[in-house]
């Protein structure tokens, strides 16, 4: 069936990332913060170093039952939104911003979260591919993590105005 599609594309168009893992290229040094990850990881042979422009928080605001958060990114500011949970109310301390109920328990949105919700709603936080490869090693005893933690194209990708991201397949 693919004999003839040998150098073509053509037959990738079924194929899909059934596990994946997402994650700042500073992490890969970080092995308490990709310890939930390596599960995945560990499977993981393809990756991709890509830039995505910072985000800088701006602010939030409540409105009735919403938080706004605002948040910069190339000089442009964006607001996204959530609904706030009944009995929370938004606080700022010190410039620190918080949800906290009425016992004095806090929280907030991640920092997941809000990239979600951004590349979701504005379209300012495009994933731009620098490289693609593949790390297998002898029968895959490689994987994807083994490579970038010595790649020349992700020491090098590091710039002000953006930070430089992994997806590891």
């Amino acid at each position: 069936m693919l004999e003839d599609k040998k150098f073509n594309v053509e037959h990738a168009l079924h194929l899909y990332a059934d596990s994946f893992s997402l994650f700042p290229a500073r992490a890969i040094y970080d092995e308490e913060a990709l310890k939930p990850y390596m599960s995945v990881i560990e499977r993981c042979h393809i990756y991709l170093i890509g830039k995505v422009p910072k985000m800088d928080f701006v602010g939030a605001r409540q409105s009735e039952r919403t938080l706004y958060v605002s948040m910069k990114v190339l000089g442009k500011t964006y607001e996204v939104d959530w609904p706030i949970p009944d009995g929370m109310n938004l606080k700022e301390e010190n410039g620190a911003w918080f949800l906290v109920d009425e016992q004095g328990t806090r929280g907030f949105v991640t920092q997941d979260e809000i990239f979600q919700r951004m590349a979701r709603l504005h379209d300012c936080l495009l994933f731009d591919i620098q490289y693609i490869g593949q790390a297998y090693g002898a029968d895959g005893s490689r994987n994807a993590l083994d490579r970038l933690r010595k790649h020349e194209t992700l020491q090098k990708s590091h710039s002000r105005a953006c930070q430089t991201d992994i997806v590891l397949n």
